[in-house]
């Protein structure tokens, strides 16, 4: 997919985070976004996956211009926000042991057991 930004900005509380970023990232390339903290790395990625709405500016995927609301844009664009767990880690003593049941078809739940 093709990912065109053109006069992208984004104001926090009337504060620039970033102002008319522009740049284009073509199919089978591979970007990366670099910078000190609070320079908007995450912002800019959350406006590129629909999290954030910028105050300005274009966003194109395949020339077809993004808005939140174009949910099928959305779908093509993931962004994984930055948390250490997904889920709370489990303590080393609710580790979970997986045996396999004789050879019926299972979900998966009837697989894990707790230990002991």
């Amino acid at each position: 997919m093709d990912v065109e930004v053109s006069g992208l900005t984004k104001r926090y509380h009337g504060a620039p985070v970033f102002e008319n970023a522009s740049f284009t990232v073509r199919r089978g390339e591979t970007a990366a976004v670099v910078g000190v903290n609070g320079s908007g790395k995450t912002t800019l990625l959350q406006c590129l996956a629909g999290v954030v709405a910028p105050d300005r500016g274009k966003i194109r995927y395949d020339g077809e211009i993004f808005t939140r609301t174009r949910l099928d844009l959305r779908r093509r664009f993931f962004f994984i926000p930055e948390f250490t767990f997904v889920y709370e880690p489990p303590l080393p003593q609710e580790d979970f042991v997986v045996e396999p049941e004789e050879e019926e078809e299972t979900t998966g739940r009837e697989m894990v057991k707790a230990p002991g």
